[in-house]
Formats: structure tokens, sequence, C-alpha cells
């Protein structure tokens, strides 16, 4: 495998950050964005928390309970790793 190919490939969250500059504001956004938020709660917990109340904000506006139950239940987790 040569350095070009590993540079070409893209990770989970250039991915999904791909995906959430086309996304409307919809349960997809907040799908996207509740799956990007863990992905940086350790390196980067204001770019976690930042995703994660736009995701819960955007669930409560468009009535979709489930996704603002998973931002709570990660706002939680970044809560607990951000207090250690």
């Amino acid at each position: 495998m040569s350095v070009f190919s590993i540079k070409a490939q893209l990770t989970e969250s250039d991915s999904l950050s791909l995906l959430l500059q086309k996304g409307g504001q919809d349960s997809l956004r907040v799908n996207i964005l509740n799956q990007l938020a863990p992905l940086f709660i350790q390196e980067n917990a204001e770019k976690a928390l930042t995703y994660l109340n736009e995701a819960h904000d955007l669930s409560v506006q468009i009535g979709y309970h489930a996704g603002a139950a998973l931002a709570l239940k990660n706002l939680g987790i970044l809560n607990f790793y951000s207090s250690r």
C-alpha cells in the first residue's frame, strides 16, 4: 500500500462530515450528528458538544424523539469523559 492510497482514504469522520454538508434540516442530519459526535468526545469535546447540541435542538424542533434521546445520552457520555 502506498502513501497516496492511504491519504486518499476517507476516515469515518470525514465521510460523515461530507454527508453533513449535503444534508438538510431533517432526521438524517440528526442521525449524522449523533454518529459524528462520539468520534470527537475524547479528542475534541467542544466539537462534540456543538454537534450534540445541534442534534438535540433539531430533534426537538422536528419532533424526532429518538434523535433527541440519543443526543442526550451522548451528552451524558461527553460529560462523564469531560469530568475526568
